[in-house]
């Protein structure tokens, strides 16, 4: 395609995870005015630049926009019916505290903050469009954080003071052929400790941003489930030892019977440990 397109620019670098190779492609020179994403199972639907460009002009207060998205038969991965319903209960949930615009909704700097802050709002990144004015860091994504790495970088966009629009419109397919890293269940994959530690990085970054006791209070509950899986991953892959820590600092956080049992059961003997925790 880049030999038959001059528009077309193909880069290539070692795979370092989504937030490496979007980086790489923003700090490319040229007179860009849109950031566009496009990850590598998805697939945008014809018209999607076009109706994505047409109504961030006719909403100059909106930085970023997002859309709906379809996810074909037989390639849902992760993407229960059930976690589709409340992906969209808590996505209904910002809009009403949206404005009605064109065919969609504006979306205040606040709203967007108060939305990722309680993790309501979670744009997906193919079908994000962002004026690339509004972002003046030459990295916009946190190459540390494996997944997470969008919310992440919606967030800090948000604080400044970066409005978003939601076009109501499905423009993208999001497909999963079973080798996402964010889909990934199975506590012994050789992937999910750095799936839920770049979680655990990022929840914890949410602190810097909460304005109020009560999203203080939300954030602190997230670090403490997501340090509690933590310790599950580490003691599946049997080390006991990251695992108790990590139990430990869910406690910290906030002290439930879930993760007293899995301190507690992180103490005793290994073989002891191992058939409480398989028939628990």
């Amino acid at each position: 395609f880049a030999m038959k397109d001059w528009r077309i620019r193909h880069l290539l670098q070692a795979n370092g995870g989504p937030a490496r190779a979007r980086n790489l492609a923003i700090k490319q020179a040229g007179d860009y005015e849109y950031i566009a994403f496009l990850d590598s199972d998805d697939r945008w639907l014809p018209e999607h630049l076009q109706q994505a460009v047409t109504m961030l002009e006719q909403v100059p207060q909106a930085d970023m926009l997002f859309s709906r998205f379809e996810i074909p038969a037989g390639l849902q991965g992760h993407w229960t019916e059930a976690a589709i319903l409340a992906y969209n209960r808590s996505l209904e949930k910002v809009l009403r505290r949206g404005t009605p615009a064109h065919n969609g909704y504006f979306l205040a700097p606040e709203v967007c903050v108060r939305g990722l802050l309680y993790s309501e709002l979670a744009p997906h990144p193919s079908t994000v469009v962002i004026r690339r004015a509004a972002v003046a860091e030459p990295e916009w994504f946190n190459p540390e954080l494996p997944v997470m790495e969008d919310l992440e970088f919606f967030l800090r966009l948000a604080a400044a003071g970066q409005g978003f629009f939601f076009m109501d419109s499905i423009t993208t397919e999001v497909r999963y052929y079973g080798d996402n890293i964010t889909g990934e269940r199975d506590l012994k994959s050789p992937t999910i400790l750095a799936k839920q530690r770049s979680v655990l990085q990022y929840y914890k970054s949410k602190k810097s941003f909460c304005r109020s006791a009560e999203d203080t209070r939300y954030v602190v509950g997230e670090i403490a489930d997501t340090a509690w899986l933590l310790g599950q991953c580490y003691a599946e892959q049997g080390n006991i030892l990251l695992a108790r820590a990590a139990y430990w600092e869910a406690l910290s956080h906030k002290v439930s019977l879930p993760v007293v049992k899995s301190l507690i059961g992180s103490l005793l003997p290994r073989r002891l440990y191992a058939w409480i925790h398989a028939y628990s």
